[in-house]
């Protein structure tokens, strides 16, 4: 993977949100952070970058950070709609899912998507970040 210039985190919770930019700044504060609070939001944020991209002024983020549970659509619905995104295919774009679930079918459905390169339990920590930062770079799907 690339270095992680730019994530879009999407949670429902505003106090995982907080936490989550804390850290991500703390592990590296050039990286530019997209928050959104659910998942409709984020899928209407990447239609209209898939839209924008032909004019050339816009960031493409590298990484997305996933809350699995979200009152509108699911974190799965999400992952679904991404993958029929041409948007991630083109500019390899992944995915890690963030939960507070630590369900091993959870755990064996992120598995099952090739754009979903690892698997965090809440809370995020600095260390957690790290390591899975660090695996993304080497290219190891964590879980």
């Amino acid at each position: 993977m690339k270095s992680i210039r730019h994530i879009v985190l999407i949670d429902d919770n505003r106090t995982t949100h907080c936490l989550s930019q804390h850290l991500i700044k703390n592990f590296d504060p050039c990286i530019q952070i997209s928050p959104f609070i659910n998942g409709g939001s984020a899928l209407a944020y990447f239609r209209g970058l898939s839209n924008s991209l032909n004019r050339r002024f816009c960031s493409v983020p590298d990484l997305v950070i996933l809350d699995i549970n979200m009152p509108d659509m699911s974190g799965w619905q999400v992952l679904e709609a991404f993958e029929a995104m041409e948007l991630f295919k083109k500019h390899h774009i992944e995915v890690l899912m963030l939960t507070s679930s630590e369900y091993a079918e959870d755990l064996a459905k992120s598995r099952e998507y090739s754009l979903c390169k690892g698997y965090l339990t809440k809370p995020l920590t600095l260390q957690k970040l790290s390591t899975e930062f660090k695996n993304l770079r080497n290219g190891s799907l964590t879980g």
